[in-house]
């Protein structure tokens, strides 16, 4: 999975319940 983060709107869109899951699955991405 590739996600791409622009840091301008990232915290808008990463604390939206929307993605929710995907900030939790990118949190216990280990790079």
């Amino acid at each position: 999975m590739i996600v791409t983060m622009f840091p301008s709107g990232g915290e808008r869109y990463m604390n939206s319940d929307l993605f929710a899951t995907v900030r939790e699955e990118c949190i216990a991405m280990t790079f």
